[in-house]
């Protein structure tokens, strides 16, 4: 059995789990998830990782924190 499928309004396939600001940045009007694991483990982040940490408490939006050429 065959069936086709006409998409009527945008889709969004997800788990239901949130995402906070931290893990997100809008970039040339696009949406990038941040891979949390792959920053923490990029040698260029451990300078800044304690700080990060610690100014994530105040200010949450990722792109706010981190210069944007470490994100892409």
């Amino acid at each position: 059995m065959k069936i086709k499928l006409k998409i009527l309004t945008a889709v969004h396939i997800g788990s239901g789990q949130e995402i906070s600001p931290i893990e997100y940045i809008f970039y040339d009007d696009k949406f990038i998830r941040i891979d949390m694991d792959g920053l923490f483990t990029d040698p260029e982040f451990k300078p800044l990782q304690e700080k990060f940490i610690n100014s994530a408490k105040f200010q949450r939006y990722i792109g706010d924190l981190l210069p944007k050429d470490l994100l892409f």
